[in-house]
């Protein structure tokens, strides 16, 4: 029987990170845990991760996003070795012969990975001022890190990192760092001082201080003035703690080991006051029919407000068409404390589209362009179908993510779609239920009617095979989440897409929906299972061809019959939010909405209509859109005869003027139609070409937001 043994490997962060990956294996020895460290994306200490090899580790660079190090657990003996395989090759290292100072392994042409044994660093105390400040707003902070009792020697160091989300990018100059000594005397150590941007694009900078000549002693002060100049943009929505994450190496061992979360500074960002008015509600309905308008009061970046309005809200519903400026009516409701507002009993007694606004105290909200019609039986549906929550990367609780896209978001219907792995592998989501707890909450949350929920999870790919979202239309716990290509386990069931899909093929209760914003190589497509894609998110849109790989509109080119959808790929934990509060700098867009022609409000009716293709595609905004071809709606295929004229009709209404209106054939735009303030008609007549072809409604406002209708596809 051997000894355990505690091993930390980190890489060097001023290295490259796709380089950073390894496979490692341990001869003469078993590997007894594997724990992350210093977790990044969520502040935890310590992060114990499923691994039932015990001789073997696979840790993808796509890891090093979530931990700053991570230690192994060793049962040893004098000839156990570790065993490296990296791009940079082959590396053979005897534990036996590992130290406290690090051993540095070349992990590519510019990546490197160091290893030692585990010595904890507890030193050290911080602060930071001030502690609060608000979402969007500018400051300028005061960062202190006072030595520990073991100071730190030559050629030791501090990393401090700054915030990664929607934070602005920090200045530096030589009167940024000061380091001031416990005894006030002059001092006569050097220290070497840089801003590193993190070699990830999903991460902000770190301040890195290294002791060049002499010691730092218990008490000196190392004083980080961050945004001294012109103060730094604080990130754009509201969360209790935002850490700065504090790394040090007392003894210049090479690893800089993370300070404990509790003894690290952090802010709280709080919500701002109130500067916009945002409305929600039914957007098709029959003339006559009662329905509910809800609404809520903003901060400037898309928050819920730190107060509601004393002054009375209006509610103005103006006829667009037919044109008519006498039919205006206008009603009145106050907010409660959270901001929050609720027209009840409200009444359109024509047929036409409507403009509905609010206003109060100077803010007037965007407008929700509303359809009555006589011969309306289909409901018009918001939902955000894609974020995560701290599960995976993402902020806040599952619990909190659906409530604010119940009560802030104002959504109908949502879903979690946390990462395959993370559900499956992190202790810490084991220890809650994993997927199952997700199941739970979705089940918790779903109240036909009012709020449709469905359990869904991330399938994750590399090499350009794309993600792929999971969807479940079934009241199951216990519905199981398969991991793809990103674990750390060596295989799994669903290592590939392919395997994915036969591992579905035939359940009517699925949907796989490809998250294409990444590009993809479309390895796969079933006709049944893949009814839709995802052709916009925080990334951005994917209509088009992407860099390296194919978008949505490559699938369609290959002859898949896919509808749209708009995601939001959030990471901010607040699905309906339409500001731009990303938690990551590479997802610079708003969330998108996935909007949905539905026959009943209920889980079995939204996903109904999804398989149905009844759907379209917004980038945030409520912009209403029809699109038909005779009397084929957006989603069917159909055959038609080669002489049958075919009548096109496209409708938008915009939160804001519209520009565009365009009729879309094989890609290309062969049609535009009239825009007349917040509406816009497409009216054509076409000749159904030989062949197969898809065509689709894409409408653009004044502001660049857009919204894509579901294809139609004809063949002849």
């Amino acid at each position: 029987m051997g000894n355990n043994l505690k091993i930390i490997l980190q890489p060097d962060l001023t290295t490259t990170f796709d380089q950073w990956g390894f496979m490692l294996r341990v001869e003469n020895g078993h590997l007894a845990d594997v724990e992350g460290l210093g977790g990044i994306t969520q502040p935890e200490d310590c992060v114990p991760i499923l691994y039932p090899d015990d001789h073997n580790v696979r840790w993808r660079e796509f890891l090093w996003m979530h931990y700053t190090a991570v230690l192994l657990t060793l049962t040893e003996s004098v000839k156990t070795e570790l065993v490296f395989q990296t791009c940079g090759g082959e590396r053979r290292i005897r534990v036996a012969e590992l130290t406290h100072q690090s051993t540095p392994i070349q992990t590519g042409d510019d990546g490197r990975l160091n290893i030692a044994l585990y010595t904890p660093c507890t030193q050290g105390q911080t602060n930071i001022t001030p502690e609060k400040v608000v979402a969007g707003g500018r400051e300028s902070f005061t960062i202190q890190y006072v030595i520990g009792e073991t100071g730190i020697v030559t050629g030791g160091g501090i990393y401090i990192f700054t915030p990664y989300s929607s934070w602005s990018s920090p200045d530096f100059d030589e009167h940024t760092v000061k380091l001031t000594r416990a005894d006030g005397l002059p001092h006569n150590v050097v220290i070497e001082t840089n801003l590193i941007p993190h070699s990830h694009s999903v991460f902000g900078f770190f301040y890195m201080i290294r002791v060049r000549t002499g010691s730092l002693q218990a008490g000196d002060v190392i004083s980080i003035h961050y945004g001294a100049r012109e103060g730094i943009c604080v990130q754009t929505y509201p969360k209790d703690r935002v850490y700065f994450t504090v790394l040090v190496d007392t003894c210049a061992s090479g690893i800089y080991y993370p300070l404990p979360y509790a003894n690290t500074p952090h802010v709280k960002v709080c919500r701002g006051t109130p500067n916009r008015l945002r409305i929600a509600g039914p957007m098709v309905v029959r003339p006559g029919d009662m329905f509910t308008v809800r609404g809520l009061v903003l901060d400037k970046n898309y928050n819920p407000a730190n107060q509601g309005i004393n002054n009375p809200i209006h509610l103005k519903i103006k006829l667009l068409r037919p044109i008519s400026d006498q039919n205006v009516i206008e009603l009145k409701t106050f907010t409660d404390n959270d901001g929050r507002f609720t027209f009840e009993y409200v009444q359109i007694d024509q047929a036409g589209y409507f403009a509905l606004t609010v206003q109060s105290s100077g803010l007037i909200s965007a407008s929700l362009v509303v359809k009555s019609g006589d011969s309306e039986k289909t409901g018009l549906y918001w939902g955000s179908l894609h974020g995560h929550s701290e599960m995976s990367d993402g902020e806040f609780g599952p619990e909190e993510y659906y409530r604010y896209g119940r009560d802030d978001g104002l959504v109908d219907f949502c879903s979690l779609t946390d990462h395959d792995w993370e559900l499956f592998e992190h202790y810490r989501n084991r220890v809650k239920g994993g997927f199952s707890y997700i199941q739970q909450l979705a089940e918790k949350y779903n109240v036909p009617g009012h709020f449709v929920t469905f359990s869904a999870y991330e399938w994750m790919g590399i090499n350009k095979v794309g993600h792929i979202n999971v969807y479940y239309n079934n009241k199951r716990t216990d519905n199981p989440i398969y991991v793809g290509e990103v674990a750390i386990l060596e295989r799994t069931d669903a290592d590939t897409p392919e395997k994915l899909v036969n591992i579905y093929k035939n359940r009517d209760d699925v949907l796989l929906i490809p998250h294409t914003s990444h590009g993809t190589t479309w390895p796969v497509y079933d006709s049944e299972l893949m009814r839709l894609v995802e052709i916009y998110s925080c990334w951005g849109c994917s209509e088009n061809h992407l860099s390296g790989a194919s978008g949505a509109r490559v699938g369609l080119e290959k002859g898949f019959e896919m509808g749209f959808i708009g995601g939001a790929d959030s990471h901010h934990g607040s699905p309906g939010h339409t500001g731009k509060p990303s938690k990551y700098h590479c997802l610079p867009e708003r969330e998108g909405f996935a909007v949905v022609y539905a026959d009943d409000f209920t889980r079995n009716g939204i996903f109904k209509a999804m398989q149905a293709r009844r759907c379209y595609a917004t980038t945030g905004e409520r912009i209403l859109l029809e699109f038909s071809i005779d009397n084929y709606a957006m989603g069917q295929s159909v055959s038609v005869e080669p002489s049958r004229k075919l009548t096109v009709r496209g409708v938008s209404g915009g939160t804001k003027p519209m520009t565009r209106i365009e009729l879309i054939r094989d890609g290309k735009s062969v049609a535009e139609g009239r825009v007349d303030a917040l509406m816009g008609f497409l009216d054509e007549t076409i000749l159904p070409l030989p062949g197969k072809h898809y065509y689709y409604l894409r409408a653009t406002q004044q502001d660049g937001e857009r919204a894509w209708s579901s294809p139609i596809w004809l063949s002849v």
